[in-house]
Order: structure tokens, then C-alpha cells, then sequence
């Protein structure tokens, strides 16, 4: 890292070559759909971040979002090379209680949720390969989206991108795509995206296979992704998507502990392979969303959807089934007041969530010695022994929230005040009366979450803001239902999580007409805080709520784009995330865990990139990422009385770089992309995920030894390519 600095520094004055109406005409007007009132980026009191997905997902795998978001200071993603479990993101600390997909962060497909009503989102239906930007709110953003917003990653499909930034175009692609790797990693992919007049559409097929890194951690799935949009007028129009995802099987490795994690990096224990820990799982969503203005001050955004989930889910002790549908209709209707001598508008909404989910679970007898010792992991489903039923209920959630949102402007100055009324009524159906127990209930969880934010703005390339924001969490359904006790209904002692956030921040482009700034510095308190813990003889996770924890924290990224073939960008983030009121139990005994580090978050990360793309059609990129050490328990130790090294209670910092070089061939029929990569260059034996709390120490996730892949794109017609 210190010679990579080095030599960005030696470069430094082959950059002062733009002046600042150079830099301005440059960047394009980003409107944030994020922020759900059509804000242009410089004048939004709140860290915000825009990736254009096709420059950085060009030439990658497409297997995880820390391939996208990596470069984002205050955005975490653990890859958990894991795909019965997916990725673990985390925003300033926010999501790394999350057992398996993505809790407390609000994901958006072309701002329909693919965040459930109770918090959960899954992401291995995500469709990297027809992304075309990303919007990234960094803080709590619950006064707009109500339950687990305490970041927004708002996700913009490709055609619908490139429709308002060429509407002028008409063009048809087709894009075949083959990519192969280290562990049996074979994907194919077919795209095929166009705009006719006022129409644009894409339809992405993607087939994945692969046999993982570990053992007991192959998957296969099959993706389709569409979308179609309608134009009515420059800044009306209406968008369609529909999603399907099919895994026959995605196998879980499951954690290890210190020594296993470095010596044995690849192995997965008896126990998880004879329960068969994986996932089957169907699942498609489809939606409709609309932005219609009635004239250039009235805007309504509207959207509809609806969602289906198969799941079996065999995991050491259980095996879970589940059923869910799920829906909502959101809607925000924008009003602007212009004057010449003030800036005025207000926006009013409303969202409705349902959520239904028919949950039964059994005993997991696991598989026979005869099956594992040769199988087919397509098979675990058909040769899983279901023992006795422990749960048969139906679990519902509905969520209402209205909000209000208004900013007024004078001069230089923006001021934004939002609030919202979140209200989510959990219930449970209990349908397993055999114990001689009614478990039925319900749970309801309401509260006002507001939001204040004061931006200045020097002029159109400088801005200096300060907000106030909140987040609310509640437990999903699956941390309600899992009780230590093993009664069924819900865990009438988990209450939802609160956060309440100051920020300060400062945003310059072209700062010494080379390099774009944005720094931020924030304070954010948590009440109830759900942390996630294990008890002896089970491999589920259970959730309890901490007293009270605070992360005090700063982030700062640098961009440059000196010449226009190469770019280079460098991040880094820093928190101090402890408990400041959390009364832990160990056998028996509590004690105060004051002071102590919230595991599972480092309190340094750098990243850095450079790419690179010639005129001829070479390009090459470079990352690298450094993450400091960080405690994988609460108690930042062995327990009392428990002679165990520290060490084992760490996970060690590591350094992790990958590069990436390949040519486009340009012809008049067709245009021909050949790409390679290699993953961890320099071969670092590191774990980029951790189980908090986890028990006999298994705390540690490991990541892949030096890895490559490899590709070739086809592109259709040749002379006219969507631009890089």
C-alpha cells in the first residue's frame, strides 16, 4: 500500500491538466432516486455514493457485490464463500448480525425492495450481469424506508440507465458470455438488451455451476433476469421487471475454529456434511413502477409487487421448510414550490408491506453413511431423513408506514426534515398443537423515526453538510421464531433495534483540478441492539437484545481520473463500535460487557483500484484491500475461566489483492471480449467472514487461496456496442 501511495504522489503533478469548468462539464447531473424526491447529488445532506456497475463489473465473475462495492468506504461486504448463506454486507457496522443473507440494510431493484417486510433480504437472486448502477445511502435511513434502513442500496438495471443517459439511440445487443475457474466455476450468460424509440428492455439468462473452495460447498442455479421500459416523456415513464431464481442446491461448509481455519482451510466438518447443511430454493418477483409528472412541479412514483419463495433449508439439528408470498405498494407523490428567492418542496408517501409465511420444521436425522460416502449433492434433498415435526405455524407481517419529507433552499443553503410512523404487526399462527402448547400470538412494533440534514453548497462542485437520522430494526420472522426454549410462536422478549445518527460531511470535485474528496465523520448510538449468540449442543443462531452500544467513526475517498484512459480511486474507513451498556450471561454468571468491541467489525479498511483501457482496446485493472484485525466475539476474549489462547478469539488482518486484464477486438459483425483474472495474488491465507458468538470456537469463514478466472464475451452487432 505504502509504495502503491508512493507512486500515485510521484504522478501528482502530471494531474493538474483540467481546470474546474473542465472537471464540471465532466460530471454528469446525478438525480439521487434513492433519497425518493429526485435530489441532485450536491445538494443531498447525507453520504451518498453513485458506482456505474458496467465499468466496475466488466470482466468479473459476477458472483458477489463485494465485487461491485468494494471501493466504497463505510460498506462492508463479507463474502462468505458460502452460497447456501450468501454475502454479509454491512453499512458503518450495520448488518453484521445477519446469520445468513442481509439484515438491516434496505435493498432496492429499480426501487422495488427486494428487503422483505420483517427485515430480510436475500440477494442470491440478484442478477450482477445486468446491473447498471448502483446508489448507495451510507447511515440510517428509516424516516424514507422504514424497517432495517440503516444504509439504502438502490440497484439500477442497465437498460434503464442507459435510457436516460442515450435517449436518442435505437440499438439491439445480443451478449453471450462464457466464464470459467478454479473450483469447477463454469457460468454462462446470455444478454439480450435494446432501445427501440421509447421502449428499452433487457433479458439476462445466466447458469452457474461451481464446486467451491471447501468442501461440502457446491451450488448450482439458473437466473432470469427481464425488464422493460416505457418512456411517456423525458421525465415520465414506467418500468416492468420480473425475476426468477432456481437453486437445485447451494451447499453450506459451515465455520471452523482458529487452528482448523489456518491449517485446513478447505474442509468442512462430519457433522455439517451428514445434517446436509444446504438450501433449495425457488424463487421469483416481479413489479411495476411508475414516475409520472403531471408538470415540472409535481412528480408521483408508484410501485407494485409481488414476491415467491420455496425454500428447504437442512441445517445441523432441523430442517426447515418454507413457504412465503410476499407484496407491497409504495408511493411518493413530489411537489415544488419555485421562487426566485427560495427553493421549496415538499414529498408525502406511503408504503404498505405484507408478508405470509407458512414455516414447518422437523428434526434433521441426516444422511446415511451409505449416501456420503459417494453422492451427487443434487441428491441431499431426496435422501435427507425427516424425524419428528418441532414447528408448524404461520407467521404474518404487515407494515404501514407514512412519511413526509420537505426541503427548503435559500441562497446556498438546502434544509431537510423528514419524518416517518413505522408500524409492523408480527403474528403466528401456531398449527402444531401436538405438544400440548398454543403458541399462537403476536407482536406489535411501532415507532417515529426523523430525519434533519443542513447542506451548503460553495458552488456546483463543493458541498459541506450535517444531518440527523434514525433507523429502526425489528427481528425478522426467523429471529422470532428461533427460541432456545423450542417453543414455537414468537420470542416475546427480542424488541427491535434503534439507531440514532449525527453526521458531518464534505464533498469536493476537482479539488486541485485532479482529485475528487469526500470525507464524512458521524456519532451513532444503538438501544436494544440485537446481537446473535449459540448455545451448546446447536448449530442455530438465537438473537438477544444488548443494553446499549455507540460507533464513533470517519470515511474518506479519493478519486482521480488524470487522463482519460485511467482512473484510480482509494478509500478508507475507520469506526470505534463498543458496547456501552450489555449485561452478557455465561454459565450462570453475568458481568458487564462495557467498553468492549462489537465483533465483527474492523476498525481500519483501506482499499485502493487503478484501471486502465486503451484506445486499442486493452484494459487492465488492480485491487487491493487491506481489513484490520477484529474481535469475533463480544466478550473480545475467552470466556472466564476458559484457558484459551486470544488469539483464537481474533481474526488476523489480511491484505487481499486481485488483477485483471483482458482486449476487446472491435469488427463491423461482431466484437469479441477476451478477459483473465486472478483473485488473492499474493496467496494470503485470510477469513473474510466470521460467526459472532459462535460456539466451541467456530468462529472463522475462510476465504479461497490464489484463484483464477477466465472469460469471453460476444457482442452483437459489432458496430454498436453499448459504450464502456
Amino acid at each position: 500500500m505504502s509504495r502503491l501511495l508512493l507512486i500515485i504522489l510521484c504522478y501528482l503533478p502530471t494531474f493538474f491538466n483540467l481546470t474546474p469548468q473542465e472537471i464540471e462539464s465532466r460530471l454528469d447531473t446525478i438525480v439521487v432516486e434513492a433519497f425518493r424526491s429526485g435530489q441532485n447529488a450536491i445538494d443531498v445532506p447525507f453520504s451518498f455514493d453513485f458506482v456505474d456497475a458496467r465499468l466496475v463489473e466488466r470482466s468479473e465473475p459476477g458472483r458477489s457485490l463485494d465485487e461491485l462495492l468494494f471501493n466504497i468506504p463505510g460498506v462492508f461486504v463479507n463474502n462468505r464463500f458460502n452460497p447456501s448463506l450468501g454475502d454479509r454486507i454491512s453499512i458503518r457496522g450495520i448488518g453484521t448480525r445477519a446469520s445468513f443473507g442481509v439484515r438491516g440494510i434496505k435493498i432496492l431493484l429499480d426501487n422495488i425492495p427486494l428487503t422483505m417486510p420483517d427485515g430480510q433480504s436475500e440477494l442470491n437472486n440478484l442478477d450482477f450481469g445486468s446491473a447498471g448502477s448502483i446508489e448507495i445511502i451510507r447511515g440510517p435511513s428509516s424516516s424514507l424506508y422504514g424497517n432495517a434502513s440503516g444504509g439504502v442500496i438502490n440497484i439500477k438495471t442497465e437498460n434503464l440507465v442507459l435510457q436516460k443517459k442515450f435517449p436518442e439511440e435505437t440499438f439491439f445487443t445480443f451478449q453471450p458470455k462464457f466464464l470459467t475457474g478454479a473450483y469447477g466455476f463454469i457460468k454462462f450468460e446470455s444478454k439480450c438488451s435494446g432501445i427501440i424509440d421509447k421502449y428499452s428492455y433487457i433479458i439476462n439468462l445466466s447458469k452457474l455451476n461451481s464446486n467451491g473452495y471447501r468442501e461440502h460447498s457446491d451450488i448450482s442455479s439458473f437466473l432470469i433476469n427481464s425488464a422493460v421500459g416505457y418512456d411517456f416523456s423525458p421525465s415520465s415513464n414506467l418500468k416492468w421487471i420480473f425475476n426468477y431464481f432456481n437453486s437445485p442446491y447451494a451447499l453450506s461448509p459451515g465455520s471452523l475454529n482458529k487452528d482448523d481455519a489456518s491449517f485446513s482451510p478447505q474442509m468442512a466438518r462430519d457433522i455439517i456434511k451428514q445434517q446436509g447443511a444446504s438450501q433449495k430454493t425457488i424463487h421469483w418477483q416481479t413489479g411495476i413502477s411508475s414516475s409520472i409528472n403531471f408538470n415540472p412541479k409535481s412528480r408521483l412514483e408508484s410501485n407494485i409487487y409481488f414476491v415467491s419463495r420455496d425454500l428447504i433449508n437442512p441445517i445441523p439439528g432441523r430442517i426447515i421448510d418454507l413457504k412465503r408470498i410476499a407484496g407491497g405498494i409504495r408511493t411518493a407523490y413530489n411537489h415544488s414550490f419555485p421562487s426566485d428567492k427560495y427553493r421549496f418542496n415538499f414529498t408525502l408517501g406511503a408504503d404498505v408491506e405484507l408478508q405470509s409465511d407458512d414455516r414447518i420444521e422437523y428434526v434433521n436425522l441426516g444422511l446415511t453413511d451409505e449416501f456420503l460416502s459417494s453422492y451427487d449433492p443434487v441428491e441431499i434433498f431426496d435422501s435427507i431423513r425427516y424425524g419428528s415435526k418441532l414447528l408448524d405455524q404461520e407467521e404474518r407481517v404487515i407494515g404501514f408506514g407514512p412519511f413526509v419529507q420537505s426541503e427548503f433552499g435559500f441562497s446556498a443553503f438546502t434544509i431537510l426534515l423528514g419524518l416517518r410512523y413505522n408500524y409492523y404487526k408480527f403474528s403466528a399462527e401456531d398449527k402444531f398443537l401436538n405438544d400440548g402448547s398454543d403458541d399462537s400470538g403476536k407482536r406489535i412494533m411501532e415507532n417515529f423515526t426523523p430525519a434533519a440534514g443542513i447542506n451548503y453548497r460553495f458552488d456546483n462542485l463543493t458541498k459541506l453538510f450535517f444531518n440527523y437520522s434514525t433507523s429502526f430494526q425489528t427481528p425478522t420472522t426467523s429471529e422470532l421464531s428461533n427460541r432456545p426454549d423450542g417453543q414455537g410462536g414468537f420470542n416475546p422478549d427480542l424488541l427491535p433495534e434503534e439507531i440514532y445518527s449525527i453526521e458531518t460531511g464534505f464533498l469536493r470535485y476537482g479539488l486541485l483540478n485532479f482529485l475528487n474528496l469526500n470525507i464524512s465523520v458521524f456519532y451513532m448510538r444503538f438501544t436494544n441492539m440485537l446481537i446473535p449468540y449459540q448455545v451448546p449442543g446447536s448449530e442455530e443462531i438465537f438473537f438477544a437484545n444488548a443494553g446499549d452500544a455507540e460507533n464513533k467513526g470517519a470515511e474518506l475517498l479519493f478519486e482521480t481520473f488524470p487522463f482519460p484512459n485511467i482512473s484510480a480511486t482509494l478509500s478508507y474507513s475507520f469506526y470505534e463500535f463498543v458496547f456501552k451498556d450489555y449485561i452478557a450471561e455465561y454459565e450462570g454468571n453475568q458481568f458487564q460487557l462495557s467498553g468492549n468491541s462489537v465483533s465483527g467489525i474492523p476498525a481500519h479498511k483501506i482499499s485502493a483500484s487503478i484501471h486502465y483501457q486503451t484506445s486499442s482496446g486493452l484494459f487492465a485493472s488492480v485491487k487491493l484491500i487491506w481489513v484490520d484485525n477484529y474481535f469475533v466475539n463480544d466478550i473480545n476474549g475467552p470466556p472466564p475461566g476458559v484457558s484459551e489462547p486470544q488469539n483464537n478469539f481474533v481474526n488476523d488482518s489480511y491484505f487481499d489483492t486481485g488483477i485483471r486484464f483482458g482486449y476487446l477486438l472491435n469488427s463491423g459483425f461482431m466484437n469479441t471480449e477476451v478477459f483473465v483474472g486472478v483473485n488473492n495474488l499474493i496467496d494470503e491465507r485470510y477469513n473474510s467472514s466470521i460467526v459472532p458468538n459462535a460456539i466451541a470456537y467456530r468462529f472463522f469463514e475462510p476465504s479461497p487461496e490464489r484463484n483464477w478466472y477466465a472469460g469471453v464475451k460476444l457482442i452483437f452487432p459489432g458496430n454498436n456496442t453499448l459504450p464502456y
